[in-house]
């Protein structure tokens, strides 16, 4: 999380990659309530170090959930894939749908030419 906070102050552009709408959704309470302090790192000499760096830890909970949470952030952006997601599902809804209805209906046969009168008059 430090990373990514001292990555946004460098102006770095930052995505988040989310499994589903529902996920997000599932994870958003926890997200908003997050604070640096309670995290750990895998090996606690890096908890204690990443902690030790992070003069003002208020303002760094602020910041990061304003990267997440604001208009621009994180989730924002999200949010805005499924919209596109879902409607790229419903214009491929759309088209499968058409191609259903036009495999459905009776396809015109190829004319015999043999077996129709002739147009210039001949037999």
């Amino acid at each position: 999380v430090a990373e990514i906070h001292r990555a946004q102050l460098m102006g770095m552009p930052q995505r988040m990659s989310i499994y589903s709408e529902a996920n997000l959704k599932e994870h958003e309470g926890w997200l908003q309530h997050l604070k640096v302090e309670t995290m750990s790192a895998s090996n606690p000499s890096d908890t204690e170090l990443i902690l030790s760096k992070i003069d003002d830890k208020q303002q760094f909970n602020e910041e990061l959930r304003s990267l997440i949470f604001d208009e621009n952030g994180l989730i924002q952006a999200c949010h805005a894939g499924f919209d596109k997601v879902a409607m790229l599902g419903a214009i491929a809804q759309r088209g499968a749908t058409r191609v259903v209805r036009h495999r459905s209906q009776p396809q015109p046969t190829p004319r015999d030419e043999r077996s129709e009168p002739s147009r210039n008059g001949g037999s």
